[in-house]
This record gives C-alpha cells, structure tokens and sequence, in this order.
C-alpha cells in the first residue's frame, strides 16, 4: 500500500516523528515541469474562420496558443503552441493563417496546423506593435500594420517575403481589404481617421475622419469591408459603428449599440454586420442596407473578437472573460451552442496509488481524470447539472484514500457528488440542503463532511451515501478539516472568529479555538503531529494550532491572499498556494518557518500532494496548467522489527486504540484474544494488521 495510506498515521504510537523528517528543513523544493492541458486556451482575444475547410482559429493571449475549432462539430481539433498573437486573418485559398505578434507575422499550414514561415517586423521596445493583420484573397497579399513605425507591411503570400511599406499614421490599430477594388483600409487612434490605401500603387489615396464626436476620443478600434455593396464599416470604441462608402470615402451613416465596441465582422451574403461590445457584454446585428439594428445578443463573456463563415451563416464570437466561444446561427440570431476553450483547473486531488489526478473545472460540468506524468487527459466523469454557473461552483473536492472514492462539493443545487474511483463513474448525488463550501473525508470511520452555509456541517455515511447527522456551527461554515487519529473536525466560519472543534464520534461541539479569523479559506490538519493549519480569505497569515491543547502556538506570513493549503503529513512540510500572488509557500512544520516561495505563473489554485514521492501538483486556474514541484519524499519506512510490538494505549488526551468493521459499525471493539497469527508490519509508515479468520478495521476512538 502506499505511504499515504490511512493506517501509517498509528505509526505514531511507536515511531519517533523528527527522525521521519529530521532532514526536510534541509531539502529545497523546485518546480520540475508543468503540464500544460492538451486543449487548454485561455483569454481568446482574436478569431478568423477559413469557410473553405469551415475551420476557426482562435488567438488566446493567455495561454499563448491558438485553438482550432472544427465548424462542423463545434469542438477544438489542435491547439498550436504560439508566443503571443495579436489579430488573425485567414487566405482561404492558399489554406494559410496569418498571425501577429512579437514575431511579426507567422505563416499556419492550415493542413498541419504547423507554423511554416515568420515574417520578421520589428517590434517598439518591450511592446507588441504588430497589430491588426488582413489578406487580398485575390493578390495573395497579407497587410500588417506596425503600429510602432506607423506604417502598414505588404508580404507576399508566396515567397512571404516583405514587398514594400506604407506609411499611414501615427499608431495605426485594425485593418481590411477589399479584394474585389484592391483597397486597404487602416483605422489610426490619434487622429481618429482611416487610410486608404491603393494596393496597385501601395500609396494612400484618401484619409477619411471619423471624429464623431470633437470633444471626445473616439478612438476607432478595428474595420470591416462588405466587398460585394462596398461598405467599410469603422467603430468608434466609445461612439458608435461608422458606415463609410467605399467609392466616395464618405461617412454615410451610423450603427448605434453598446458600450465599448472592439470588434466587426461583416456577412456579405445576407449583408449583415456584426459588432462586440465588450463593456455591454452584447453582440449588434445590423441591416448594411438601412444600417438599423435588428438582433441584439447577449454574450456575458466579454465579447471581443468576431469572426462570420458564410458558407454556413455562422457568427463566431471570442469570450475572453468565459474563455469560450459563442457560435450564433445567423438565420435565428441565436447562441446554438457554446465551445469552451480552457478547463480552468480550480481543485485537484490525488489517487491512492497516485496513478490518478482529479481535476475539477471551471469551465466544464466534469471531473477531468489526467495521467499526473504525463499530463494526458485519461477519462472524464459527467456531473449532474442544473444552470449554466453549475461548473464554476464546484467548490471543494476531496478523496477517502480507503474506499478509494471522490467527493464533489457541488454549490448548486447543493448535492455532494460520489465518484467510485476504480471505474470514473458518478455513484450517487447527495443532496445536503445548503450550498456546500467545504469537504474533508475521515478515511477511519468512513465519514464525509461537507460545511455547508445555512446548516453548519452534514455528515454523511460513505457506505450508504446517506446524511446521518448534521451539527450546527453557528457563523456560517466555510472551511473544514479532519484528523482521522484523533476523530476530531476543525470548522470554520463566515462571522465566528473561533474555529470549531467537533468530536466525530458524537457529533458535537467540544471546544473552541479562539480568535483565529472570520472567513477563513481553508483549514489543513497533520495527523502525525496533531498540528492544525488555519489560512484567511484576506492576508498572508498561516495561524498553527495544537491539536491538543487546542491553542494557537504560531503565526507565520507566507503568500498574500491564498487559494488553497495541502500537507504532507510525514515530511511535515505545509503548501499554501496564492493565485493573487501567483506563488506557493513551503513551510517546514518543526520549525515553522516559511523555507521557500515558488513563482507559479498562471493563477495557482488547488494543490494535491503525493507524500510517497514529494511531489506536489499545482492546479494552475489561468494558465490552464499543471505545476509539478518536487519536494521532500515521504521518508523511507524502518525495518519490520522480528516481534511484534506492544500495540500503543491511548494517545494522551486523544483516546483508546479499536478496531470497527467495514460496515461502519461505530461500537467498540478489543482486540479477540482468540485471534491468532497476530502481524505487524511496518510498511511505509503504516501498521497493517492481519488477523486469521477476520479483517479488522482500525481506527483512534475518543475515550
């Protein structure tokens, strides 16, 4: 069995804890690798649709990658590993991609999804300046702009090789093309204006303003072209969307919307223009031939980018905010469906052979189960789900390393979820009548409790996934934990500064531990050493209580504002994890003292511990990511002695040594004198116990 089995906490009953850590102080933990999810995209930022192979490309700015949608399924193909894109733009008939960014414009094998060439431009210093990107599908010629020169870079398709440049402002931003009358046209922020440009000649032919409004900036964001009735159209971020006449360059009306526009796409199948509101969380539909809104589409994602197919009237809508993509029907003006791009790891936990990490989502309404060496995505298991916020409010996770299964805290509609681990499927949905906060298992009485809001802490049966008892705590509880060697649970609450200490084995309130913190983010307890760990929804602080004399013996600053707190209970080592500050702490138990503070980049969240080999896996929300760090390895297990030792009496103040049935029987038992072949083995910190003729169950009883 592995050494995060339950019964080596009994070890402490006859082995010495320092000399099972004496050199943990001394080790220093290191990041070793992260593993970055398959499909993971984070912070979609600009979108193009190739509507000849009806494939979309999607630049996410926060996890440095580009998805692929196949259009026809609606799911994410490839993801393809790219530094920073800034807009996207597609030549459908040459099945190549076009993207900006530090690089300057990198050329997509829209067949392999493979970067083939880089057209390097030079970059303003410790700034992205390659902007907006189009292409002339007829000349196969891409436009960048290079907003840091001011000017717009002309690539040939063919060789992707620069051809020339044209000046056309001072910080030009987005660009189009209109293949059909070779014009490029170049939206400018200081001078509120757009440049046209001849792309026979490479000259700009006229400089149209867009200044709606002269005593405030209007700023024009991106542009649009309708090839087929040669309308441009411009939005002014704060105003509205202009609509300009292509053969006269003349502002020849307006298209009112939301706040703060970003993005325009135009079908000029149906003639219809589509704008993103990013501060109204909207998407406009107008009529190009009375420039009168006709659909108004909520996207509370945070629309930015939009992108049409119009082989298929599919509109294509990037949520930075949701990290999905909205694809509205154009014959309806509806979302028909949603494609998520990142999983947002949020909690994890780890299997009892640690051969399984389980990865809860904010994105996804399931338990993703990930291979932890290799980072593969081995199973996922459905969870129930009533609304649409199910997903990001699954807010504790926690595993019964003996019956080998895993709890869900799902927050609405407050239910615990059951998971029977050797198969990944959902076994039971237990309803607990108040949105539930907080999990934690006790792995010796086959006991789950979940800190709920309004009724303080269910406790539920694992044999029977039934609530068999429920304990007020007054407060509101928010965090929880258990040491399963002395059946105690640590609670605490939303107003009550105390933290809770509830006896398990009756189900009441036995003492309080003072003044700690309100709202408190997550308690964490050590069995071996009977320390409990106490980390604040505000602050750095990380308060270390003694389990036994139930006061607060330490007060030590690790991370500001922390997400999550795990142990590993034989290397006494303690992890508290800040999203806030992007770092975990390392906190060495016997001295208390704060050993290291790793960089984490990408929002780090849950944390699970593999005791046996030190590892620790960091559930990287933002970033779409796994960190692994390597720490102190559980200590090897000391030789099997060739007699067995004298089972331990009571721990003091703690209680008496029993055993209980698998059942869940609660009453006492002594040892059967009759039982024979009596073994003792010492297995990597645990006793394990055989008995002829009947296997017992062991567990601390309070006395």
């Amino acid at each position: 069995m592995r050494a995060h089995n339950l019964m080596r906490w009994l070890v402490l009953g006859t082995l010495t804890f320092a000399a099972l850590v004496s050199s943990a102080a001394e080790a220093q933990p290191t990041v070793v690798t992260t593993i970055r999810l398959a499909w993971g995209g984070h912070g979609p930022r600009a979108i193009a649709v190739n509507p000849a192979t009806n494939r979309i490309y999607v630049a996410n700015e926060g996890t440095f990658n580009i998805s692929v949608i196949d259009g026809g399924t609606n799911a994410v193909i490839a993801t393809i590993e790219f530094p920073w894109a800034d807009s996207i733009a597609v030549n459908p008939d040459t099945d190549r991609v076009y993207v900006t960014g530090p690089q300057g414009v990198s050329v997509i094998d829209g067949r392999s999804n493979s970067v083939v060439a880089t057209v390097p431009i030079e970059q303003a210093p410790g700034v992205h300046s390659t902007k907006g990107v189009a292409v002339d599908t007829e000349t196969n010629r891409i436009y960048a702009v290079d907003a840091f020169k001011g000017e717009v870079v002309v690539i040939d398709g063919v060789t992707n090789s620069v051809l020339t440049t044209v000046p056309v402002g001072e910080a030009p931003l987005g660009i189009a093309v209109n293949p059909e009358t070779q014009r490029i046209y170049v939206t400018d922020l200081p001078s509120e204006s757009v440049s046209v440009i001849d792309g026979e000649t490479n000259q700009v032919v006229a400089t149209i303003s867009v200044d709606e409004s002269p005593s405030a900036y209007d700023e024009p964001w991106s542009v649009a072209v309708n090839p087929t009735t040669n309308r441009i159209y411009v939005n002014n971020r704060w105003q509205s969307t202009l609509a300009i006449d292509g053969e006269t360059n003349t502002v020849i009306g307006s298209i009112p919307g939301g706040r703060d526009s970003r993005y325009i796409a135009v079908n000029p199948k149906n003639n219809r223009i589509y704008v993103s509101h990013w501060g109204s969380d909207e998407v406009t539909v107008a009529d190009g031939a009375t420039n009168a809104v006709v659909a108004t589409i909520t996207s509370d994602g945070g629309p930015r980018g939009v992108a049409v197919n119009p082989m298929t009237n599919r509109i294509y809508v990037a949520n930075i905010k949701d990290d999905d993509i909205s694809v509205i029907n154009g014959f309806t003006n509806k979302v028909e469906a949603v494609v998520t791009l990142g999983m947002q790891p949020t909690l994890l936990e780890l299997s009892p052979d640690g051969g399984k990490l389980y990865v809860t989502s904010g994105s996804s309404d399931e338990i993703l189960v990930l291979d932890p060496t290799t980072g593969t995505i081995v199973s996922t298991i459905p969870l129930s789900d009533t609304d649409n916020y199910a997903a990001e409010r699954r807010y504790a996770l926690a595993m019964d390393p003996v019956t080998n299964r895993i709890y869900v805290a799902d927050y609405w509609p407050a239910t615990v979820s059951a998971i029977e681990g050797a198969t990944n499927t959902l076994i039971a949905s237990i309803s607990v009548g108040s949105a539930p906060g907080a999990l934690a298992c006790n792995p010796s009485t086959n006991r789950i409790y979940a800190a709920t809001h309004s009724y303080g802490v269910v406790v539920i049966d694992g044999a029977t996934n039934a609530e068999v008892a429920t304990i007020p705590v007054q407060g509101g509880a928010m965090a929880l934990a258990v040491n399963p060697a002395t059946n105690r649970i640590y609670v605490g609450t939303a107003t009550d500064p105390d933290v809770s200490v509830i006896d398990g084995s009756t189900n009441t309130t036995v003492a309080k531990i003072p003044n700690v913190a309100k709202r408190l983010e997550g308690l964490a307890v050590n069995p071996y050493t009977n320390r409990v760990y106490a980390i604040p929804d505000y602050g750095a602080d990380v308060w270390v209580i003694d389990g036994e004399t139930n006061t607060v013996i330490a007060d030590l600053h690790a991370v500001f504002d922390p997400s999550a707190i795990a142990i590993n209970g034989p290397a006494d080592r303690i992890y508290v994890s800040s999203e806030y500050s992007n770092a975990v702490a390392v906190i060495d138990g016997q001295s208390n003292t704060v050993v290291a503070t790793l960089p984490v980049a990408g929002g780090p969240h849950g944390l699970a511990v593999d005791e046996a080999s030190g590892r620790v896996y960091v559930a990287d929300r933002v970033g779409d990511t796994i960190t692994v760090i390597q720490d102190v390895a559980a200590p090897p297990p000391p030789s099997p002695r060739p007699t067995a030792r004298p089972l331990p009496t009571a721990m003091p103040g703690v209680g008496t040594w029993g055993t209980t049935n698998r059942s869940g029987d609660t009453s006492r038992f002594g040892l059967v004198a009759a039982a024979t072949a009596l073994v003792l083995v010492v297995s990597g910190g645990a006793i394990l116990l055989a008995a002829s003729g009947w296997r017992a169950r062991r567990k601390w009883r309070a006395g």
